[in-house]
């Protein structure tokens, strides 16, 4: 059984519904996990991409109460075009070839808490960016038609009277949860000019440390629903590190600066992600790949971060999360 070296990236999955920023699993049964099975696909016009989630499901490796997971594939279709060669003896010839393709990443999505883990089947297989944006026109396209079945039910006799509501606009937003040693690493050349933080809504969590407790709370205050903040030629290195870190994938960052030889740069958060990987058997199934991948890095302190909020809504949610398992 062959054995090939797969990537993994884990993230922080946040969706949120509407203008008051209802959290994923609100409307996990009625939108998030039958948009998940609908087969909606995303075409990206002139550049020869298509992008499906495939075979999701609603999986439990271990039996606990704790640890529903939905998982599936990002399957990412496309058309690779070449026009030149090697022929037998090393020489380049012109050629005009057309190869299909369709990469794909294996995604498990915590329920309790929304993080994620996608693992890359190979060269070229969707990122967290690709699954964010996918996701993001799924849940668009899914609600779009099941606003217009409400419509049509509103305007008809027999459900005039009941309070049917159409479902809000999906906000999501995927972010990489940094990795203390990795920030270290990415920024130990660096003169820091600025950072950069954009704050989302998040999937009503509220235990936010530090700095972020602060610029929530404000933001709270006044209504607001995205923030930042800037901070110029910051001094001390081994803050910026730990301030980044606290973040848990609930903020996004950019750094600006510039190298030891004067080059100017900017690092982005997916650079302050752990670099992981997994061993996966070609021959196994969609699910015998999961539970391997969910036993491999579940109890991973980034995939065990949990809040009140979150507990409380998935604790109310259980049932119907159990019945579509």
């Amino acid at each position: 059984m062959a054995k090939k070296k797969h990537d993994v990236d884990i993230a922080n999955f946040n969706v949120t519904f509407g203008l008051e920023d209802k959290p994923l699993l609100s409307y996990f049964k009625e939108i998030v996990y039958p948009a998940f099975q609908a087969e909606i696909i995303r075409e990206i016009k002139g550049k020869n991409k298509r992008y499906e989630l495939l075979d999701c499901s609603i999986e439990n490796f271990t039996g606990k109460d704790s640890d529903f997971v939905l998982i599936g594939r990002l399957v990412k279709d496309t058309i690779i075009e070449s026009k030149s060669e090697r022929d037998e003896i090393g020489n380049i010839k012109e050629v005009d070839k057309k190869y299909k393709m369709a990469p794909y990443s294996i995604f498990i999505i915590f329920l309790i808490n929304h993080r994620m883990i996608l693992v890359k089947n190979q060269v070229g297989s969707p990122d967290y960016r690709e699954f964010g944006a996918t996701v993001n026109y799924v849940l668009k396209e899914y609600i779009r038609e099941r606003n217009k079945e409400i419509g049509k039910q509103k305007k008809s006799r027999e459900t005039k009277s009941k309070m049917i509501e159409p479902y809000g606009a999906p906000t999501v937003n995927i972010a990489n949860i940094p990795h203390l040693e990795t920030i270290k690493e990415q920024l130990k050349d660096i003169k820091i000019q600025k950072i950069t933080i954009k704050m989302f809504p998040l999937n009503g969590t509220t235990d936010y440390k530090g700095v972020f407790g602060s610029i929530r709370k404000s933001m709270g205050e006044v209504s607001s629903k995205t923030g930042g903040l800037y901070m110029n030629s910051p001094k001390n290195k081994t803050n910026v590190e730990k301030l980044i870190g606290d973040s848990e994938g609930l903020a996004n960052f950019k750094i600006e600066g510039k190298t030891s030889g004067g080059e100017e740069i900017k690092i982005f958060d997916d650079k302050f992600r752990e670099k992981l990987s997994i061993e996966l058997n070609d021959d196994d199934n969609l699910k015998e790949k999961a539970s391997r991948i969910f036993n491999e890095f579940s109890n991973k302190k980034e995939l065990t971060f949990s809040d009140k909020e979150n507990e409380e809504l998935y604790k109310k949610k259980l049932t119907e999360i159990k019945k579509l398992n």
